[in-house]
């Protein structure tokens, strides 16, 4: 229904910055995932509205990989990324639809999320903060930009931080420091000759303090992934 109303794939088309594009995603599922809920519910009690409790017990399911083996030895990152539209997706959507009421399922559609921020926080959706793009560092000492060539550029949100300080820096409190983000972006070179990678990454933050906790967690992330090669702060 909502492909034949606003056009699915002219909608993820429509999302220009990789995060953008899983907020996208994030919009489709779990509208989907809530409106199949929704529709048991009015089945069994007659309204169409799922509880919030359920919301909450139904958003963490497979979010530990508890009860699927296979998802559960895969990666954080993965087993997150793969969830990730359907559980935070359905409690976004439910958010939105306990706000706005019927007018929600539209519109999501019509103005789509700008980040996966927005969907951790539906809150901040009507705010529309504009995430940043910050400059790439280019003037790096000893680095002759002839023997690189670029294999790809992108962008990173909230979502990718959270889960990367908490896979490799446990310690911090992931979700906190990644909830301050404004912006980010990176870029992966290859030395020609060598094929070893380079990765460039910028990120910006909503406070000096908030950058300085990164800082902090993100030098553990490079000590934690060290055997992979040098890494520059």
């Amino acid at each position: 229904l909502a492909d034949q109303q606003f056009g699915i794939r002219k909608y993820l088309k429509g999302a220009k910055e990789d995060d953008a594009f899983t907020a996208r995603q994030a919009v489709i599922e779990g509208q989907a995932s809530w409106l199949s809920w929704a529709y048991v519910a009015s089945r069994t009690t007659g309204r169409a509205e799922i509880p919030r409790a359920l919301v909450e017990e139904l958003s963490r399911v497979g979010s530990t990989g508890g009860g699927f083996p296979v998802l559960s030895q895969t990666p954080l990152y993965m087993r997150e990324s793969l969830v990730f539209p359907y559980t935070e997706g359905m409690k976004f959507q439910d958010t939105i639809y306990r706000k706005l009421g019927a007018g929600a399922f539209e519109r999501v559609f019509l103005d789509a999320p700008l980040s996966t921020q927005e969907i951790l926080h539906p809150h901040q959706y009507a705010d529309k903060v504009i995430p940043s793009h910050p400059a790439i560092p280019q003037d790096l000492p000893g680095v002759d930009w002839k023997r690189f060539k670029e294999l790809v550029r992108g962008d990173v949100g909230e979502f990718d931080y959270s889960v990367m300080l908490r896979q490799h820096a446990p310690a911090a409190d992931g979700r906190e420091i990644a909830s301050h983000w404004r912006g980010a972006t990176y870029r992966i070179y290859e030395e020609k000759s060598s094929k070893a990678p380079l990765l460039l990454h910028a990120s910006e933050w909503d406070s000096t303090t908030s950058a300085r906790s990164f800082f902090q967690a993100y030098a553990v992330v490079l000590k934690n992934k060290s055997k992979i090669g040098r890494a520059h702060v």
